[in-house]
């Protein structure tokens, strides 16, 4: 895990700036540093590493190898595989890093070589015989990559901050900050490269760039079109779930420094943290990170005990509250570049920092099983409609099962039936409702972005609707926020649930499985029930890392900073009036859009 930076210029790359702009990620890699210039000096390539793998400076970056320059952050985390079928083709190492694999599968396969990784990656390779530039993100966009290409220029980074550092003009990207505040979306539907910054785009997941004389290419490589399910007895498919899933949890505890886990008490952190266990007999032992919640009844705190009971585990706790956040938002915002959704995300941040100050540089987290395994409550919607379509006397079974678990049967919302009884009519009906000017909203920035539209709802079958939320829509918010939480404090988070091969075998398997009986996460909680603590697997509330927020947002030093949030979105014509705005924190997080701009614009 590091921060990259690089630039391609049509005349010599000022060292200064170089070295200014990759300065400012700093804390994504405080282990070392390192740049690569071309002869002409109108290409750098420049690296901030976190050791991880290989601690010696064996692993140091950019890497090069004959015409070949690489710098990489993320984790190959089948890299010992991939190595031993190298090393029978000839190839030579002179490291024991996933960086010095990742280049040798590069030299010898091109750009194919991106199906055989198992890993979370953005990287960039420079071809100086080619002149050529190849650039790549994983496929669900757990690291991140930023570019801006202007008049034949092009600079990337991990960090919106690095490229603004090196001197590209720092300004609001209205369109997207409209999407933000109308939808709730920070990824507009029809852009999904946009930022909340002008000229600054992002790599989507899964895609790859190659920059030459002839121009930028962007193109698609990864996809998921198979959901095709073969009949199979539910014992086997549980097995091959089990297996690779322990599979993927090996693989990532593959270090050279010490690893723990994010443990929320909640089903998916729980799966890992007593999979490790499972691993590694209880005779190593673990570190887990959890955010309780002071006098609130979602605090987690009895979930999270009833896991480390009886395990050799070391449990931190860290206690997030109003004055915490207030003293840390400028920070936390310097961090994160762009909105979240909720106070949640600060949760997350105080568990990186407790991690942080206990030593532990490696973090496993649960994030992604929820979306492709259907864990989210409002996937019932989807599940009952394709069943109804599909077979009534297994509807009304299902909604008996649901009744047993949650005393009611499921009535969906009316806006659900509407999509049921009307599909063709949905998405116009829903879309002419959204292009309403909520009566907060300024006219002049209404008039001026009311052609953005809200993400889609209507999806043919419920499998179409997880490949959504996974590639779509939700999920890489998630990551961006775990990937900026954790790199502010030098650590890496590993997930598990979003081994490729594992996604695409749960993708495969029919709804039936994947919701069964009343449950959200059939196959999961089948599979990992003989290790978890039955009040663990079965539970049937979900709540993640869910703060006080309104206790929060009440605390006296926030009110105060929703204030200056709320006039400074007046002045900037966002909002009519101070008195009539969305949410305090949506206020907060829209007006450090704009602040986080005035970081660059006075320097």
């Amino acid at each position: 895990m590091c921060g990259i930076f690089g630039v391609l210029s049509s005349e010599a790359i000022d060292s200064n700036k170089f070295t200014k702009a990759l300065d400012s990620i700093q804390h994504r890699g405080p282990d070392g540093s390192g740049v690569w210039s071309s002869e002409n000096k109108e290409v750098a390539l420049g690296h901030r590493r976190l050791s991880i793998i290989d601690l010696s400076e064996n692993g140091a970056q950019p890497m090069q190898s004959g015409v070949h320059v690489l710098t990489f952050n993320g984790e190959i985390y089948n890299y010992l595989e991939l190595k031993e079928d190298l090393l029978s083709k000839g190839v030579q190492f002179h490291s024991e890093t996933d960086s010095e694999v990742l280049l040798q599968l590069y030299i010898m396969y091109g750009e194919s070589f991106l199906s055989q990784l198992d890993g979370m990656f953005s990287f960039a390779i420079w071809n100086d015989e080619k002149k050529e530039l190849f650039c790549a993100r994983d496929r669900f966009g757990e690291k991140p990559f930023f570019y801006n290409y202007e008049g034949g220029n092009f600079i990337f980074a991990s960090e919106i901050k690095a490229i603004f550092s090196y001197g590209v003009p720092a300004a609001v990207n209205e369109s997207t900050l409209y999407n933000y505040l109308k939808y709730d979306s920070l990824t507009p539907a029809d852009i999904p490269s946009a930022t909340f910054y002008q000229g600054i785009n992002k790599l989507e997941k899964g895609h790859y760039i190659k920059l030459n004389k002839a121009g930028l290419e962007c193109k698609s490589y990864y996809d998921i079109k198979d959901f095709s399910s073969s009949i199979a007895e539910e014992a086997k498919v549980i097995s091959e779930f089990q297996n690779q899933f322990y599979n993927s949890v090996k693989r990532r505890l593959r270090a050279d420094v010490p690893v723990g886990s994010s443990l929320s008490g909640g089903l998916d952190s729980s799966s890992i943290v007593c999979a490790v266990h499972d691993i590694l007999k209880g005779e190593v032992e673990q570190f887990s990170f959890s955010a309780r919640f002071e006098n609130y009844e979602k605090d987690e705190g009895t979930f999270i005990e009833e896991v480390l009971k009886g395990k050799n585990i070391q449990g931190y706790q860290t206690w997030p509250d109003g004055e915490k956040l207030n003293q840390d938002l400028d920070k936390f915002h310097f961090h994160q570049e762009e909105p979240s959704r909720s106070a949640s995300v600060f949760a997350q941040w105080e568990v990186m920092k407790l991690a942080k100050e206990n030593g532990v540089t490696v973090l496993l987290d649960g994030q992604g099983a929820d979306e492709y395994l259907g864990g989210y409550h409002y996937f019932y919607a989807d599940y009952f409609r394709e069943l109804k379509k599909r077979s009534k006397e297994l509807y009304r079974k299902e909604q008996d099962n649901y009744k047993a678990i949650y005393g009611k049967y499921y009535k969906p919302k009316f806006s659900d039936r509407v999509l049921g009884l009307f599909p063709s009519l949905y998405e116009p009906l829903r879309n002419a409702y959204n292009s309403k000017r909520p009566d907060w909203m300024d006219p002049s920035f209404y008039s001026r972005n009311k052609t953005s539209n809200p993400h889609k709802r209507h999806f043919n079958s419920f499998h179409e609707k997880l490949k959504y939320k996974l590639l779509d829509s939700g999920l890489e918010d998630l990551l961006r926020f775990s990937d900026r939480n954790s790199m502010a404090f030098n650590r890496e988070v590993r997930l598990p649930f979003l081994n490729h091969t594992l996604v695409e075998y749960c993708l495969r398997q029919p709804s039936s499985l994947l919701m069964k009986s009343g449950w959200t996460k059939y196959i999961l909680r089948k599979a990992m029930s003989p290790i978890l603590p039955d009040k663990i697997a079965w539970r049937k509330d979900k709540i993640g890392y869910a703060p006080p927020q309104k206790r929060w947002m009440e605390t006296p030093s926030i009110q105060s900073r929703v204030q200056k949030a709320k006039e400074r979105l007046v002045a900037e014509s966002i909002l009519g009036s101070v008195n009539k705005a969305p949410n305090d924190w949506m206020c907060i997080q829209a007006a450090m859009v704009y602040e986080f701009v005035d970081r660059f614009k006075t320097k």
